[in-house]
This record gives structure tokens, C-alpha cells and sequence, in this order.
């Protein structure tokens, strides 16, 4: 049976990590100005985390309909890239302008719906270029490791610069229209580029790159795999309320960052040499069973489990983090690479010819619901059960009693969601042991390999 060795230009390849790396920015940079937001725009707390709501469900929910013009466009990715990048860029430039609170709700949700493009973009192009498609954990984990670092980059610079008075005006409002134009600027590259080129493959296939028989979401697989991404989102959530005890514990602000930029950077490094391991032990073990895919996985989980009992389990004193304290908040974000390199790589491989819908699909089914439930819970944990004491005194100016009260009800709050959700994640992975080999589009392939 003829197929097509598709190819994207060497262009093409460079932009969608060139974009990975503007969404990894962009998505902090929200997290970065919520301080600014509140002194320049005098907003409350309620209407910064309403504002932080409508762009999260935002990125989530409007991702489906990127997935499905994704996976009609065909050789037209480019524009549905194009269309997405002039979204988000039309949306930061008029967030750097505007200070009316229903405006500011308009833009968020411009900005998220055009950012979340970017995911299914980069993920149809490795999942269709012949030569990436071999090694699609790792190209997946690269695509990560440079969100990462967008991100990175992001915390340090906007972060310094938010509140600072730059031209008369407020640094976050430049910074958000600067970024808005090297939106604009980039999408022209993308439109032009980001291309492909299929020839002709006589050679008999065996059906690894047809769709087989039922769609992904008739496949146990799949929705295992979007239970395996609401657990998988504990890390990223915790990880702030983290930011909240060790500030509670007496670290200032500039180190709070500074534990967000390590984690961060951990994430960086996993995600590259980890996206490379997972190739390496799905290829060898079983592959048409996935069993050295989800092995690893299991594994990594556990080291997970491990880093946050770690850094939670004993309270730190003089509000000083040790040497190990930092070593165990960088393996912590080398772990999670995960997602990336295993989890978006089996969806994939189950929906055949609909990877973007069905990718847009799972982010939705974990990351909404997830979204709308993991933080309150901590909060309910650490208030009802712990006894959190909500006051509005300043870190230096509270009792030391209040203070230690409140570190111990987030630290212990923490370990009980981020070790239970870590333990069910990896028990989720069990029954993908029994369905991923009859879910799996390219079983065949796998097989003669």
C-alpha cells in the first residue's frame, strides 16, 4: 500500500520551538504581574483571580477548536498558527493599554484562546513529520524544555521589571505590547515557513499510518489517559502554593522566585535528556505493548513522590533553604517532563489522524477540571483541616504563632494532595499496561520495527 513520507522544512522545525518558547513566556508572565496588577489597577484579590479563571479556561476550553482546524487544515498548519500568534498578539498589546476591568476580561480571553494554539500546532508537526514521528517522545520533551525556558525568562524579566516606571508608564503594560508585537512580527516567518513537502512511499505498509477501526474516544486508553492528566496536573499546582510556604517560612520574595526559577529550570533539563531515555526504553522493551514507555513513567512518579515528601516533610528554620533543599527542587522539576515525553505521545498513538482534536481533548478533560478543583481543595485542607488562619498582616508584622500555624497547615496540605494524586497517577498507569497494545494506531509499525 502507497503512503507519504511527509517532511517539514528545517525552517519549520525551528519556528515551533521559537513558539513553544513565546507560550512558555507568556503563560507566566500573568503569574508575574499579579502584584503589579493589583497596585497599578487597584484590582482585589477576587477580580485578579477572576482575571486568572477566564484566561485559564480560556486556554483550555478554545483549545478544542484549534485541535479540530488543526486536523482539518492538512498542509495548511501554517495558517491556523498565523491565525492563533495575531489572537494573542492583538490581545497583549491591547492588555498593555487598556485599564477598564471588563476590557481587561476581553483581553484575557483573546490572549488565552490565541496561546492555546500553540500545543496542537507543535504536536501535529512532530506527529506528521516522518522523521520526528520515530522519536516522538523526545522531540515532545524538546518542545517542553524550550516552554520551560520560556518561561524562565519570563519570571526573571517581568518580574524585575512590572513594577518599575519605564516611559512614564508601568513595566508590565510595555512588556505586555512588546510582546504583543513580536507576536504579530513572528507570524509572518510562520505564515511563509512553516511548511512541509510529501513524497510518494511505494513500499508496502502494514497500516501504522492508517487510522484503525474505532475512534480515540470509543478507546479505554484515552480516557484513562485524561484521568492520568488531571493527576498529573498536582505538581504545577502545588508548586505555587509551595511559593506561598516557603515565603511563610520567612524567605523573601526575590528567593520565592528564585525556588520557581530552579524548579523551572530542572524542568529544562528533563525534558530534553528525559524525552531521549523514554525513546530509548520504548524501542527496546515491548513496543508495541508500550511497556518501557510506561515503566519509565512509573519510575520518574516515584522520584517525584520522593522530592515532595522531601522538601515538605521537614519545616525549614532561619528561612533558609539548604543545599539539599535545592538539589531536591530541581529533581522535583525534572520530573516533570512527563507529561510531555509519555503521556501526549500515547494519546497520539490511539487517535490516529485526529492527534490535535484529541490532544485539545485531554488537556481539556485534566486541566479543567483539575483547575476548578485541586486548588480549592489544598485551600479547604489547610483551612478546615489543619487550621490555616486567613489575616492580612504582613509576613513581618504577624505573630509567631499564626505564622508557624500557617506553615504547618500549607506543608502539611501539600503533602497530602501532591502524595495522593502522585500515587493515583501512578496506579493510572496500570490498566494502560492492558489497552494501550489494542488501542494503538500504530501497532503494526511498532511490530515490524
Amino acid at each position: 500500500m502507497a503512503s507519504n513520507n511527509v517532511k517539514y522544512t528545517t525552517s519549520a522545525k525551528l519556528l515551533y520551538h521559537v513558539v513553544a518558547f513565546m507560550e512558555g513566556y507568556n503563560l507566566d508572565a500573568t503569574a508575574a504581574c499579579m502584584c503589579a496588577f493589583e497596585t497599578s489597577l487597584g484590582l482585589s484579590a477576587s477580580r485578579l483571580s477572576i482575571i486568572y479563571a477566564v484566561e485559564k479556561m480560556s486556554l483550555l476550553g478554545i483549545g478544542a477548536v484549534w485541535g479540530v482546524l488543526m486536523d482539518m487544515a492538512g498542509r495548511k498548519c501554517n495558517h491556523v498558527c498565523t491565525l492563533g500568534m495575531l489572537l494573542c498578539g492583538m490581545g497583549c498589546i491591547l492588555l498593555g493599554c487598556t485599564s477598564s476591568y471588563p476590557m481587561i476580561l476581553f483581553c484575557r480571553f483573546l490572549h488565552g484562546g490565541g496561546l492555546s494554539c500553540v500545543t496542537p500546532v507543535y504536536s501535529k508537526i512532530i506527529e506528521e513529520d516522518t522523521t520526528l514521528n520515530k522519536k516522538k517522545s523526545l522531540y515532545q520533551g524538546l518542545a517542553n524544555g524550550v516552554h520551560c525556558l520560556g518561561k524562565v525568562v519570563s519570571l526573571f524579566l517581568v518580574t524585575r521589571f512590572a513594577t518599575r516606571n519605564l516611559m512614564g508608564q508601568y513595566g508590565w503594560r510595555l512588556c505586555y505590547c512588546l510582546v504583543g508585537y513580536l507576536w504579530l512580527i513572528m507570524a509572518l516567518p510562520v505564515y511563509c515557513k512553516m511548511t512541509k513537502t510529501e513524497t510518494s512511499n511505494t513500499a508496502s505498509s502494514t497500516g501504522g499510518t492508517q487510522q484503525q477501526g474505532k475512534p480515540y474516544y470509543t478507546k479505554a486508553t484515552f480516557w484513562v489517559m485524561g484521568l492520568v492528566r488531571y493527576a498529573s496536573e498536582v505538581p504545577f499546582v502545588i508548586l505555587g502554593f509551595m511559593v506561598m510556604y516557603f515565603q511563610y517560612s520567612g524567605l523573601s520574595n526575590k528567593m520565592a522566585g528564585i525556588v520557581v526559577a530552579v524548579v523551572q529550570v530542572g524542568a529544562v533539563a528533563g525534558s530534553s535528556s528525559g524525552g531521549y531515555l523514554v525513546d530509548a526504553c520504548h524501542n527496546k522493551w515491548k513496543k508495541e505493548k508500550g511497556y518501557g514507555r510506561l515503566t519509565f513513567a512509573m519510575g520518574v512518579l516515584f522520584i517525584r513522590l520522593l522530592c515532595i515528601m522531601l522538601i515538605l516533610w521537614w519545616p525549614i528554620h532561619d528561612g533558609a533553604l539548604r543545599w539539599y533543599h535545592w538539589a531536591e527542587l530541581f529533581v522535583f522539576g525534572v520530573t516533570l517532563f512527563v507529561a510531555s515525553a509519555v503521556d501526549r505521545p500515547i494519546v497520539t498513538d490511539v487517535s490516529k489522524g485526529k492527534e490535535s482534536l484529541a490532544l485539545s481533548i485531554y488537556r481539556v478533560i485534566g486541566g479543567v477540571t483539575s483547575s476548578a478543583t485541586l486548588s480549592p481543595v489544598i485551600g479547604l485542607l489547610a483551612e478546615k483541616k489543619f487550621g490555616y488562619v486567613k489575616t492580612t498582616e504582613m509576613m513581618e508584622n504577624m505573630s509567631p504563632e499564626t505564622r508557624m500555624g500557617n506553615v504547618n497547615a500549607l506543608r502539611m496540605s501539600l503533602i497530602s494532595v501532591g502524595t495522593v494524586l502522585t500515587v493515583v497517577n501512578m496506579i493510572c498507569y496500570i490498566p494502560v499496561f492492558f489497552t494501550y497494545e489494542g488501542d494503538n494506531d500504530n501497532k503494526n509499525d511498532a511490530k515490524n520495527q
